[in-house]
């Protein structure tokens, strides 16, 4: 529902070629629900960043993001091109295979999904390819798996159910793993993930954590005509919701 929000906390460290810290940073990011339409959303930015003691506000930002994963408003069309079972959790569930290809510039890319319609987090496996238009340099290659599903989770507060994800990026110049623990539960489903990049040879040049500080689900559209709003909110100080009356309400 617009208006629902999420705050997440992320630590990141950069390495010599030793292998020691040669610089540290943290970013509070505070991410908005603005819109949604039959296409994506459109998302609020609230970010802070701390670097060396020091604290720096960027100025707010909206992006667009479509529900295929596009951002900045660009439109995927994805065609079925065949049908597949996988088995992330003890069971295989049935996907649709999605497809698309897309151009910009000198770079194309292809988009294939292991799409269900019915178990979280529903894309279950995402293949991008980025080359060159002749198709022979490739750009870029990110792998996403979805590697278990309705694994036990502590959110804030609560014990809830949640997929781990593994994502691998590669260029021609680095790499990039990541482990994310997604739950539906929350806006934005991220409740936490680690990350490392590597260079051509293998070695740590950079790594990260990231961990969900709060969030909020604002309530349907009816509740808010009545005059209420629901701010379903878990927080390490509040373990039940909380209903506010706004003015003009009953």
């Amino acid at each position: 529902m617009p208006g629902s929000w999420s705050k997440v906390k992320k630590w990141t460290e950069e390495l010599d070629d030793q292998g020691e810290v040669k610089s540290a940073s943290t970013t509070e990011t505070k991410t908005t629900l603005v819109e949604v339409d039959d296409s994506g959303c459109t998302l609020q930015m609230d970010v802070t960043v701390e670097v060396a003691g020091k604290r720096f506000n960027a100025a707010p930002r909206q992006i667009r993001v479509g529900f295929d994963g596009a951002a900045n408003g660009a439109r995927t069309e994805f065609r079925k091109v065949g049908e597949a079972s996988l088995d992330p959790g003890g069971k295989a569930i049935g996907c649709a295979i999605l497809e698309s290809t897309t151009a910009n510039g000198d770079a194309r890319t292809v988009t294939r999904l292991h799409y269900s319609t019915t178990v979280p987090p529903y894309i279950l496996r995402r293949e991008m390819i980025t080359t060159g238009v002749d198709g022979k340099l490739t750009l870029e290659q990110i792998t996403m798996d979805v590697v278990a599903l309705e694994m036990p989770q502590k959110v804030l507060t609560e014990l809830l159910s949640a997929a781990h994800v593994r994502t691998v990026q590669k260029q021609p110049n680095s790499s990039t793993f990541t482990l994310e623990v997604i739950c539906a539960d929350v806006p934005g489903g991220v409740v936490s993930h680690t990350s490392k990049d590597m260079d051509p040879s293998g070695k740590l040049v950079r790594r990260s954590t990231l961990e969900l500080l709060d969030y909020g689900v604002a309530a349907p559209a009816e509740a808010a005509r009545r005059g209420y709003f629901f701010q379903h909110t878990r927080t390490r100080r509040s373990q039940v919701p909380t209903r506010v009356k706004t003015s003009g309400g009953r």
